[in-house]
Formats: C-alpha cells, structure tokens, sequence
C-alpha cells in the first residue's frame, strides 16, 4: 500500500487490473488482473491476505455473493472460478463457454451467476450444483457486461454489438432492447431498482428508467474517452464512472450535474470502479497495475 495525497495506492499485481469487488463489511478488497490473479486486501492496512490463483489466462471481471462469502470470477482461459475468499480456496470451475468470458453477476440469492462471453451468449449458472441452468442468446457480438435487477427477476446485459439487453430470468424472455452508445462497455442498476445505467464508447453514461426503458435526462458526458465502468452509490443518488481518460467521477442522478472534479491518479486508463458500501470511499482499478481508494 502507497499513500500519494488523499488517495491510498494498492501495488502488486504484475499488470493492468481489469476488475475489482469490496466486500459487503467495507472491510477488504479483491482485485484481479492480467497476472491471472485475485488478490484479497485489508482495506484498513492495506495488507495483502491472500491471493488466489488457478486461471490460466487474463482475469476478465469479479462478484461477490451478497453475503461476502464466495467470489466469481471469469476469464479469457474460457472459465468461470468460484472461490471462498476467506481461505483462498477454489470451489468449483465452471465451463461451458466457448470462447473468452468477459463479465459475472451475482444474484442476490447468492446461489446463481451469470456470465458474458466473447461467444456472443449468456449463461445463468447454479454455483452449488455447477450447472448451466440458462443460456441467454440475441447478441450477436461481445457480451461485454452483465449485471442483475435488486428484484432477482431481470438481468440486463450490454454488448459490442451496440445495444443493451434485459431479460427475463426465469423465462430467458428478452424484454427490452436498447441502444445510444455504440459499443456498450458498462451496466448497472441502481440499488433501489429505478434506474439503469449504462456506458460505452462514446465517451458517455446515460440513465435509463429501469421499468420502461425510457431515457432519463441528458448524456452524462465529460470523459475524453470511452467509459468502462460505472457503479451507483448505495444509496442510488450518485454515479460513478470510470474512463480511458484515466479519471473517475461522481455525478448526481436526479440532475445529471458533475458531483465533483475528476478524481485522478491514475497512470493509465480506469478498468473498474466501486462505492465502498458504507460511502466512504470510491476505489478505482487501472491498467497502471494498481487500485487505488480515494475518499469521498
């Protein structure tokens, strides 16, 4: 751990860091990169508890069950990996893409996931079983973002091919298509279930309701390039985004106005971007191999 500022610097992967997770307590922090490997921080020292390894190629994307108690995470070696990221343990390796996965969700039961792939499809997985229980087919290019309603009931996916998705999870029903970005990198819903989010290469975010589909307010544009992450504060007020810019930020979802100036730091482009869940603090990921917390 390096303090530069106000920010506090996580270093020790061996190359860029493409996904990152903080645990539901705000306690620790996983990280993950090309090394083809999790690493697990005390967000408090900054100490390094453990570091999972077991993928043998770049690690694409990482969740967290609700509880805190399994991780998942994918990668271009064509798996997905649960681990119990107390122990560092593996817990199964799910295969059955085809080609690179790129993105994993959690359900808030805890129990199923799902993934995006390089091979156009999504799959909805039974971690205890191991099994694929759904696969998720109307892409027809890079699932490059996956996300799950609070509700458990829809699952909205964003793709290369230009449109963001939402779909029905019990069925494999697609509701709704949308599209305004070009290639679409990021999605999220809101922690109270109003609104999604979503980014891509036009350098912007925009906010959608998530019942209708109908676009709310304007572009939230300021990056100089295309946006790669973005994440809801826990309270659905504020949005963070993260860009090739190497900046992060913060901007009001009720106005679309700029929360803050850019949070910077970074060496690189930003791959990733969270709220530590008590909103304390925002932690960014880089292609400059580090994580950094910034305060808020």
């Amino acid at each position: 751990m390096h303090q530069t500022g106000e920010s506090v610097e996580f270093r020790g992967h061996d190359g860029p860091v493409s996904s990152l997770v903080i645990s539901p307590d705000s306690t620790r922090l996983a990280t993950a990169g090309a090394d083809r490997t999790i690493r697990i921080w005390d967000l408090a020292t900054g100490r390094r508890i453990v570091t999972l390894t077991g993928h043998t190629a770049r690690i694409n994307g990482l969740a967290s069950s609700p509880d805190g108690t399994r991780l998942a995470s994918v990668s271009d070696d064509l798996s997905v990996r649960i681990w119990n990221p107390a122990t560092g343990t593996e817990l199964a390796n799910l295969t059955g893409h085809t080609d690179m996965v790129r993105a994993v969700a959690f359900h808030r039961d805890g129990v199923r996931i799902a993934t995006g792939s390089f091979d156009h499809t999504v799959r909805l997985w039974d971690i205890r079983s191991g099994s694929c229980v759904g696969t998720l087919t109307g892409h027809t290019d890079v699932v490059r973002a996956v996300a799950f309603h609070p509700d458990g009931r829809r699952v909205v996916t964003g793709s290369f091919d230009q449109t963001v998705r939402i779909w029905d999870v019990e069925t494999g029903r697609q509701l709704a298509s949308l599209s305004g970005h070009g290639l679409v990198h990021a999605v999220a819903f809101s922690p109270d279930g109003r609104i999604l989010a979503t980014a891509g290469v036009d350098g912007a975010a925009r906010l959608w309701e998530a019942d209708s589909g109908r676009p709310l307010g304007e572009r939230l544009a300021g990056h100089s390039g295309a946006v790669t992450a973005v994440a809801f504060r826990p309270d659905s007020r504020a949005l963070a985004t993260a860009g090739i810019d190497g900046t992060a930020r913060l901007w009001n979802v009720m106005s679309g106005r700029a929360l803050t100036a850019p949070i910077g730091g970074h060496a690189a482009a930003l791959t990733s971007v969270a709220f530590a869940p008590d909103s304390r603090a925002l932690v960014t990921g880089s292609h400059d191999t580090t994580a950094r917390v910034h305060p808020i």
